[in-house]
């Protein structure tokens, strides 16, 4: 899988998905102590206290996770800055990155709204599922799971290309400590794009 994408985002702006560096960590921290973040992702480690040490710690098991090959991970980034907008990665069932993958993602406050997931999402669903003979990465299928009430993430899954296959009750548990239901999505290598 290429470590490097490029891609247009909604609002015109180019974003890089590149691999994540240790000078993403204030940006990091940022996004995962966000009230936003922390209502949907939230628990023992994405909180209003996700610190300095614990972005650095994501970055580090993200780059091991590329490295041995269990998932791919990109920082989208804002290609004329480098900022870093927000993170998208694949996570390859039981353990390989070889057929099925679960596709993750979150934004940075600052890029919400801007269409920078919604294309970092797309360019990553046609990298993966395109053929390795046209020079993808061959998987045959994404899946992705979101919240019922995170409309702004189901936005996201649809326009890459997700179809919603179900639901399933009571299987998030909230930072606030109430379960919600989630949305299954998942695309296929054979699904038009």
């Amino acid at each position: 899988m290429r470590d490097v994408l490029t891609t247009t985002a909604g609002d015109g702006r180019r974003i890089t998905l590149r691999p994540l560096r240790a000078e993403d960590a204030p940006r990091v921290q940022e996004a995962c102590s966000d009230p936003e973040a922390v209502r949907w992702l939230g628990g023992e480690i994405i909180n209003e206290r996700y610190s300095l040490e614990h972005a650095h710690g994501f970055i580090e098991r993200a780059l091991c996770g590329v490295g041995n090959g269990s998932h791919m991970s990109w920082a989208i980034a804002a290609t004329t800055t480098d900022e870093l907008l927000g993170h998208i990665s694949l996570i390859g069932s039981g353990g390989e990155l070889t057929d099925t993958a679960a596709l993750g993602y979150w934004a940075h406050p600052s890029a919400r709204g801007t269409g920078v997931t919604t294309a970092a999402a797309a360019a990553v669903v046609d990298e993966a599922l395109t053929p390795t003979s046209d020079g993808g990465s061959g998987l045959r299928r994404l899946t992705l799971r979101v919240a019922v009430g995170n409309l702004a993430s189901q936005r996201v899954a649809e326009a890459a290309g997700f179809m919603r296959t179900g639901r399933t009750r009571q299987s998030d548990h909230l930072v606030d400590g109430t379960f919600t239901d989630e949305f299954t999505y998942d695309v296929l290598a054979t699904d038009p794009r």
